[in-house]
């Protein structure tokens, strides 16, 4: 339980755009009995000044199914003297090793129309040594349509990415390679970008050794 009350004379960047904060309280309730299942609660209450005071609640409810399947259900509500909005979303997520996909539903009552929409996700992660990992992405409000899909290739020496995107009808794409030259050990190597650091390994008369980091491999002698 948390209970804030704006300074009067409190003029920060965001109290310049859309007033100073004068009031937000917030409550918060979780429950977490097993790794099956879970609920979770919050209110609050926020007021800025010249503004009417905004009431919100939300919960939350997810559930496991199996070992590779999660379940979430959540409603919001928000509520002042100028809006009423009530939004109800469900998310089902499967993993599959590598792969994950994720469907979800979702509905927005704002007191005057209803609107509906749902979407769909799919992916795999790029690996950390060479192969492929890709993105896709479907979304559809009312009459409003979007897409997104981009395809991932890290080899030995480089990285390359092809991605298109549409949005209600405005589509584009767009072809990415990326690489890092890296001088060590008295030589010069061609390697997809380098985020955190680089090393050489060497084992002398063998080849092909896999070269793990934290338990996964990210390249080979």
């Amino acid at each position: 339980l948390e209970v804030r009350q704006g300074h009067p004379h409190y003029h920060g960047r965001l109290a310049k755009l859309v007033g100073p904060l004068r009031v937000e309280d917030y409550a918060s309730f979780a429950l977490t009995p097993d790794t099956g299942w879970s609920l979770m609660f919050n209110a609050g209450r926020q007021q800025r000044d010249g503004q009417p005071l905004l009431r919100s609640w939300s919960a939350t409810g997810s559930l496991r199914v199996g070992s590779r399947t999660q379940m979430m259900l959540s409603a919001q509500r928000l509520d002042s003297d100028l809006l009423r909005d009530t939004t109800l979303q469900l998310s089902i997520n499967i993993a599959l090793n590598r792969d994950n996909v994720n469907i979800g539903l979702r509905q927005r009552d704002d007191g005057i129309t209803k609107r509906h929409g749902y979407g769909f996700d799919a992916s795999r992660s790029r690996p950390a040594d060479t192969g492929f990992g890709y993105t896709i992405n479907a979304q559809r409000d009312e009459e409003f349509d979007s897409a997104f899909a981009m395809l991932e290739y890290q080899g030995t020496h480089a990285r390359f990415a092809l991605d298109a995107s549409d949005h209600d009808g405005d589509t584009s794409g767009s072809v990415f390679a990326s690489g890092a030259l890296v001088g060590i050990g008295g030589r010069v190597f061609a390697t997809p970008p380098v985020e955190s650091g680089f090393a050489l390994g060497r084992v002398p008369g063998l080849a092909n050794v896999p070269i793990l980091r934290e338990n996964q491999v990210v390249g080979r002698t």
